[in-house]
Formats: C-alpha cells, sequence, structure tokens
C-alpha cells in the first residue's frame, strides 16, 4: 500500500489553474465561516473540478453533515 501525497491529485495542473483552485477555496471557506454554506458549497464544488483535496473533503462533509 502507498500513501498519496496530498498535492498529488494537482500535481498535473498549470501554476493558474492551481492559483483558481486555491482562490476557489479560499472563497469557500469564507463563505463557511460566515455560515453561508450553500455559496461555500458551490465554491467548494467548483474547486474540485480542479482536484483539489481540501475541496473535495469540506464539499463531502457538508453533504455527511446535511
Amino acid at each position: 500500500m502507498s500513501i498519496i501525497q496530498i498535492n498529488e491529485p494537482m500535481r498535473n495542473l498549470s501554476q493558474q489553474q492551481k492559483n483558481e483552485a486555491e482562490q476557489l477555496f479560499s472563497r469557500a471557506l469564507q463563505s463557511a465561516k460566515a455560515n453561508d454554506y450553500v455559496t461555500a458549497a458551490q465554491y467548494y464544488r467548483q474547486a474540485t473540478k480542479y482536484g483539489h483535496p481540501g475541496a473535495q473533503n469540506n464539499l463531502g462533509n457538508q453533504y455527511k453533515n446535511g
């Protein structure tokens, strides 16, 4: 069994794409902090399209927690 590095999902992206994913994730975190979970989920979904692992995790938690 091998350990997957946290940045592995985004390794093949351009720097611009990585930056976009990070910006979307940051906006999602800000929205969640403001208790705007609908907007946070929208940003998480957009960031997951880039393979952002934090966005994938947080979006999964939102689904889990309703």
